[in-house]
């Protein structure tokens, strides 16, 4: 694994992108840290390009329309029909050519080296220069299909689940890549009992007390002390829901407080809340409750 970066750059994008090939969507306004998402779409019946040696981690997820590609990679050639679903892993520090005939839509994932390197040493504390991954042509993995769709569904949502969610997912999904494809055999140390009440009380009042930020994981994380992947799951354990799903209950608790004071407005108890715009508000608070803050506070008042 290459180490030469902190965070994707914002200015990636797909090395020799073929003309035939249609942005449709990209994470690069989103700031997420680690980790950038491009779909396209490729619109000609034919495309032939290369990828030079780039410092990321790839996984190419086909998302629709069946089509034949080959490519050679590191002395190898393969080929085959590829279908909705499979799974490409290209890893860090390898040229590959492309030979695509067909109109795939495709969503490029993008790992940087820091999150690689935080994944080996907080989870499985090795040396990040071991970790390699392996190259896979054609895979079939739910777990990292289910993850790159629900990163895209957050993009093209506007992100309005916020960095906490889109990087823990980030996270996960890295974490599995590491223990499932990586050329030596990992084992990820677990650990059971959930938080301490010291360190749990530690989290539950930093959260409490940043709900109008944008939390980051690794930052509640740092406050007791752990790294996120143990963190998110210890805290799990004692409190029975993710980080994340505890973050937006206490929202939607707040915004209940002020949505009982008549001099506040539902933008402004949006933003105090931590949530993007009123209308993301209006969303979780009607997924959690049945009703919108709109109809709640005349009901209050």
């Amino acid at each position: 694994m290459i180490l030469q970066s902190n965070v994707i750059p914002q200015s990636s994008k797909i090395p020799n992108q073929p003309e035939s090939s249609k942005l449709l969507i990209s994470s690069k306004q989103n700031n997420w840290q680690g980790i950038l998402l491009q779909r396209l779409y490729y619109s000609a019946a034919e495309s032939k390009f290369s990828l030079p040696a780039i410092p990321e981690e790839l996984l190419i997820i086909h998302l629709d329309y069946p089509c034949h590609i080959e490519r050679s990679l590191k002395g190898k050639y393969d080929r085959g029909k590829i279908v909705p679903g499979d799974i490409t892993v290209v890893p860090s520090g390898e040229v590959s050519q492309w030979h695509i005939q067909g109109n795939p839509d495709l969503l490029y994932i993008y790992l940087a080296p820091s999150l690689m390197e935080k994944v080996a040493t907080e989870v499985v504390e090795v040396d990040p220069q071991r970790i390699e991954l392996v190259d896979r042509f054609t895979l079939c993995d739910p777990f990292i299909r289910q993850v790159g769709l629900l990163l895209l569904g957050e993009l093209e949502s506007g992100g309005v689940a916020g960095r906490l969610y889109s990087e823990s997912l980030a996270y996960s999904l890295t974490v599995h890549l590491v223990r499932e494809y990586s050329t030596m055999t990992l084992e990820v140390n677990k650990y059971r009992g959930g938080l301490s009440k010291y360190r749990l009380r530690q989290a539950i009042e930093y959260i409490n007390e940043h709900l109008d930020r944008d939390l980051k994981l690794t930052r509640i994380a740092a406050v007791v002390g752990m790294s996120q992947y143990h963190f998110s799951r210890l805290f799990k354990q004692s409190m029975g829901i993710s980080p994340y799903q505890y973050v937006i209950h206490q929202r939607v608790e707040l915004a209940k407080k002020l949505l009982k004071q008549q001099n506040i407005s539902i933008t402004e108890i949006a933003f105090q809340c931590g949530f993007s715009h009123q209308s993301h508000l209006t969303k979780i608070f009607h997924q959690l409750t049945g009703t919108t803050p709109k109809q709640y506070k005349n009901r209050c008042c």
